[in-house]
């Protein structure tokens, strides 16, 4: 399974992504060419996080939870 997720990824930065940032936001939301749905995210604009897959909240660091849910507070309650 971490093979595909990875795959994944690499096959989804090949086609293009683009990166936006909520206005005072600290991480950027990241946006894939050709994708619908694929809720990314990334604090570096290298490492990126998927929201639906165990990345969030598993792979976060204590800081990068903590900035994810104040700054995203829907999606942060939305997965607990």
């Amino acid at each position: 399974m971490k093979e595909d997720i990875e795959t994944l990824r690499a096959e989804r930065l090949k086609r293009g992504a683009h990166f936006s940032k909520d206005k005072g936001g600290r991480f950027w939301w990241v946006h894939f060419t050709g994708d619908v749905g694929a809720l990314a995210f990334s604090f570096d604009k290298k490492k990126i996080y998927y929201f639906f897959s165990d990345d969030y909240p598993d792979k976060l660091t204590p800081e990068e939870r903590k900035i994810f849910a104040e700054d995203c507070p829907f999606w942060a309650n939305f997965k607990g």
